[in-house]
């Protein structure tokens, strides 16, 4: 006899009897994908048999001789009603995120950091920093990382049950890993079946990708400012907060009040009088445009003390000792008796200077005028070199020229040798207690110049022009040191001669003697290549970075 049994829906089943179950199965998924109208099996996992029938044309399962409730229902079978709508998951994981009494505050796209109150948890960090921190991986990215290297996985979108992955993936290949939400648990294809497997079991979400997190949460937190806050802004400031600037500034209720109390921009002013303040009226103020700044009544005194008279080279005051001893020298017209004339003149023998006292410091020297040419002046001694001068007559060398004198506190205006024009020295020239046998000029001590000193560097002048490689390699080679002088004990700074000669052997020569000298002035070269060097390595960071 067949029995009726009421069921919550309304619907009204004929419950058969019993039926010797046609398979057992592990799992109600596996039931599901053998499922017929009038099917019934035993289930392991639920421990119990069921029996499938359709109704609504909708295949469900029951506990074997009764009705069980399907444990979720298609949306198509709900009614919505005004106040009870289905929500998307992306509507209900923006709904979940939205704090209590939030609004449609708009945030301002940037702050100044300045406003940004930072403490021992929140602190700024620059960009270098942040792109250092971000070519690393967290704990959680090495541990996923080091699991797909050791069991050879590859990480797959998630899906919601165990029968999606069939549907999601028909044709897998050996090590794909996809997270089960339902089950939350991992599975990898093992080139026969899904099987579960565990360690790393839910790798980091991407904005592509679900993980420990779904992908649009991840996009949602990508889309967050750091440290970004529920934040309302006030529909008042107190005047403190707010930055004045030149062209924003606050007044005071005293200050407006003053300012409108004042005249329209178009009034009028009466005249001055000597008596009543007023506009300047014109002749006055032609008055006034003639006179000088800090103008005073001065009146000049009809004479002045001596000691106010600034002098200069062509006003000076002379004694009156002074005025009498030029009074009494001869008038500017006179004669001279026993001279030899500027020009035009001639003489024979030696030109003897005299003096009253000492000895004479002036004469001819008649042992040396057998030489072509030669005109000479010496002092006590005839010797080559101390006193003595010889010229060129008809290229042939007439003699050499030392000049001795004592200028050591001698005024400005003496020397012990004085040029005026253009003079030439054919040879080397030394300066100081040195024997210039390798360079033109050769000085013991330091050089002075008002001007420039300025070397040849016309393209004309040469040839196989190249640039300099590695400028930066070559100076990162050479180091600045600091230093005492051996002779004089003076303290320098500068670059050792051995060292820079392995780097760049042009800048340095070497005397007769052995000792090395420096160029300093073409290292200038090397280091503006490497700045240059320097620069675009700057300028490909600054790319690198703000490409991040």
């Amino acid at each position: 006899m067949a029995k009726h049994t009421e069921i919550p829906l309304g619907l009204k089943v004929v419950e058969k009897e019993p039926l010797d179950a046609k398979t057992k199965v592990q799992t109600l998924a596996e039931a599901q994908e053998l499922a017929f109208n009038g099917y019934t099996c035993f289930v392991v996992e639920l421990n119990k048999r069921i029996e499938f029938k359709e109704v609504n044309g909708e295949l469900l399962h029951f506990d074997f001789g009764g009705y069980s409730h399907p444990a979720t229902h298609p949306a198509s079978m709900i009614e919505e009603e005004p106040d009870k709508r289905f929500l998307t998951d992306g509507e209900r994981s923006k709904l979940s995120n939205i704090e209590s009494n939030a609004n449609n505050y708009q945030h301002p796209i940037k702050h100044d950091p300045s406003i940004i109150e930072q403490n021992s948890t929140n602190r700024f960090v620059s960009d270098i920093e942040k792109a250092n921190w971000n070519d690393k991986y967290n704990r959680n990215e090495i541990d996923n990382k080091l699991t797909a290297v050791f069991e050879e996985l590859d990480w797959k979108e998630a899906v919601d049950n165990f029968e999606d992955l069939a549907i999601t993936y028909p044709l897998p290949q050996n090590g794909w890993t996809v997270y089960v939400r339902n089950l939350a648990k991992k599975f990898t294809w093992n080139g026969v079946e899904w099987a579960q497997t565990s360690g790393g079991e839910i790798p980091l979400a991407t904005s592509s990708v679900d993980g420990l997190m779904s992908k649009h949460d991840k996009q949602k937190v990508d889309n967050i400012e750091e440290n970004a806050n529920h934040y309302v802004h006030p529909s008042t400031h107190s005047p403190s907060i707010i930055a004045q600037d030149s062209n924003n500034r606050f007044v005071s209720d005293a200050e407006k009040n003053e300012w409108h109390s004042k005249a329209a921009g178009t009034h009028t002013h009466n005249d001055a009088t000597t008596s009543t303040s007023g506009m300047m009226s014109a002749s006055d103020k032609q008055k006034l445009n003639g006179v000088q700044e800090n103008a005073n009544r001065y009146v000049h005194p009809s004479t002045h003390s001596p000691s106010i008279i600034a002098q200069d080279s062509n006003n000076r005051f002379v004694s009156d000792a002074e005025k009498n001893e030029w009074n009494s020298k001869a008038a500017g017209t006179h004669t001279h008796t026993n001279y030899v004339a500027k020009t035009g003149d001639s003489m024979t023998g030696p030109l003897t200077a005299t003096k009253s006292v000492g000895t004479p410091v002036l004469k001819g020297i008649n042992g040396f005028q057998s030489t072509a040419g030669l005109a000479g002046v010496c002092g006590e001694t005839t010797s080559a070199g101390i006193g003595y001068l010889g010229v060129f007559l008809n290229n042939i060398r007439a003699g050499v020229m030392g000049v001795i004198g004592d200028y050591s506190s001698a005024p400005e205006t003496l020397w012990a040798g004085y040029f005026e024009g253009r003079t030439k020295v054919n040879g080397n020239l030394a300066v100081g207690d040195v024997i210039p046998d390798t360079y033109e000029l050769d000085v013991v001590g330091s050089v002075h110049a008002s001007g420039n000193f300025f070397a040849d560097s016309d393209k004309r002048l040469k040839k196989r022009v190249r640039p300099i490689k590695g400028a930066l390699s070559l100076v990162k080679k050479i180091r600045g040191v600091r230093f005492l002088w051996r002779k004089s004990g003076k303290e320098d700074i500068g670059i050792i001669a051995q060292e820079i000669e392995k780097v760049l052997p042009e800048v340095v020569s070497t005397n007769s003697k052995g000792f090395k000298s420096l160029n300093y002035s073409v290292l200038t070269a090397v280091l503006i290549e490497a700045i240059n060097e320097q620069q675009k390595q700057i300028e490909k960071l600054m790319k690198l970075m703000e490409g991040k």
